[in-house]
């Protein structure tokens, strides 16, 4: 009998010891009076300051009510026991309101296995979040907003990160370059999804993002929305800046209001030579932008050459649509209405015309007003080599284009197809078509003989191409075909 208890008591101390308990903490701003205030509970939470000796991987912080100095997440937990932040307390949400008394609201320095939720930053002198360094952070339903520089700053090779749900806004400062989320100084793996950022650097002498990548590697921004940014010192200004980062994907986007939705520039090419490479942009919608995508640098100005650029199946409203720099570079199923005079569908500049021969540009759709051009080309030695109409072919180009159509786009007002748009079935199956691939409005790209032009793919039961039927009750069967 004794060998048994001995038995299920060395059992149940090594359970114990080796998965803990994982437990609640709370803290409250400074100068109250919170029972015996041992952070055990909300009644008796810490008084202004996290214990953090106390708190254990696997444990859950809970931030009640407004507090007015820094905080510092000074732990970490493991991989499989994360250390949880949390704002959402019944009655009491978190707020870090800093008041311009300290350089961020929140700061994560050399920590890992860390998940931050539902929390308030604001009105930092610097970064209203600020991740340095660390790797396994999760970041969700954070706002942050009236920082002076941005509000989430994600720096210092961390690696690993997730913003989700997040909403920046209104963070900037007179004078200077401001954005709603900053990737930088060689952090990679990072991923950006569902996040709302706008008017961020809206000053008269100030520049803004809705967000910032620089000198990152390895980052997706998925269904995420960016809009007027910058709205001061040359008016709007872009939603998605990238500047020395490669392998970057954009897809399901909404960008506008901006000067450029995307904006992608390369580094000094003798201290980098492979800057801005690998970006990928597909299902993007973007409307009332001056250019939709800007992709390289002027070589006069000792920019960097982007290559091997991917952009498909996205729909752009307004202004231009690409200005490319670089050979290597694939533009294919986007729909492009230019309502501006002198502007361009797809524009190669500061290109020779073989590094022009190495780009692939078919299946697209341009509508394009009077004085504006389909796609036009001035090359490396200033002389000009233009598509003027879609007549007139240059022989300079003959396989460019084949498959390509200028006219009357026919969509809605929201942006999506008409029935009669020859858009539909119009583009070219692409390595981004397979089974699990859908649209920007969640559907999945349903074919016909081929995907459709643009960032939406047209729903008709009447024309019996199946689909997701909005009016479809729960147990209702959706059939699709993906190519055979």
């Amino acid at each position: 009998m004794k060998r048994l208890f001995f038995f299920f008591t060395l059992i149940l101390t090594t359970l114990f010891t080796t998965m803990g308990w994982a437990t609640d903490w709370y803290v409250r701003p400074a100068g109250g009076n919170y029972g015996n205030e041992d952070g055990t509970s909300y009644e008796n939470a810490w008084d202004g300051s996290a214990v953090w000796a106390s708190i254990q991987p696997g444990d859950t912080l809970w931030i009640c009510g407004t507090h007015t100095s820094e905080f510092g997440i000074n732990d970490s937990g493991t991989a499989d026991a994360y250390i949880t932040v949390r704002g959402d307390y019944p009655g009491d949400p978190g707020v870090i309101d800093v008041n311009f008394s300290a350089n961020q609201a929140i700061w994560i320095g050399s920590r890992s296995y860390i998940v931050l939720d539902s929390l308030t930053v604001k009105n930092a002198n610097i970064h209203g979040l600020h991740i340095n360094g660390c790797s396994h952070i999760l970041v969700r339903n954070i706002e942050a907003y009236n920082n002076k520089r941005s509000g989430i700053t994600v720096a210092n090779s961390s690696t690993n990160v997730s913003l989700v749900n997040c909403h920046t806004h209104d963070n900037g400062e007179q004078g200077h370059l401001c954005q709603g989320i900053n990737l930088t100084d060689s952090s990679s793996n990072i991923t950006v999804k569902n996040c709302l950022s706008h008017n961020n650097g809206n000053f008269t002498d100030t520049d803004g993002r809705g967000i910032n990548l620089s000198n990152v590697s390895y980052v997706t921004i998925e269904n995420s929305r960016f809009y007027s940014d910058g709205q001061g010192r040359d008016g709007p200004g872009c939603g998605i800046e990238i500047y020395d980062a490669d392998h970057i994907t954009v897809k399901y986007c909404t960008v506008w209001n901006e000067k450029d939705a995307i904006e992608a520039r390369g580094n000094d090419p003798e201290t980098n030579p492979n800057s801005s490479d690998y970006l990928e942009v597909y299902y993007c919608l973007f409307y009332n932008v001056g250019r939709g995508v800007l992709y390289g640098e002027y070589p006069v100005d000792g920019g960097q050459e982007c290559e091997y650029g991917k952009f498909y199946n996205n729909t752009i409203y307004g202004g231009s649509g690409f200005l490319v720099y670089s050979p290597n570079n694939d533009m294919r199923n986007n729909l492009i209405y230019v309502d501006t005079s002198d502007s361009q569908g797809i524009k190669f500049e500061y290109m020779t015309l073989a590094d022009i021969d190495t780009c692939t540009e078919d299946y697209n759709y341009v509508y394009y007003v009077d004085g504006s051009w389909y796609i036009i080309s001035n090359a490396s030695d200033d002389s000009w080599h233009g598509y003027y109409t879609p007549s007139a072919w240059h022989t300079d180009y003959p396989s460019m284009a084949a498959n390509d159509f200028v006219g009357d786009l026919k969509f809605t007002s929201n942006y999506h197809l008409s029935r009669n748009s020859p858009c539909i079935d119009a583009g070219t199956k692409l390595n981004i078509h397979d089974s699990s691939w859908q649209d920007l409005d969640g559907n999945r790209v349903r074919y016909g003989t081929a995907p459709d032009i643009g960032c939406y793919e047209y729903h008709s039961w009447a024309l019996g191409r199946w689909g997701c039927m909005p009016w479809a009750g729960a147990d209702y069967k959706v059939q699709w075909a993906p190519y055979t």
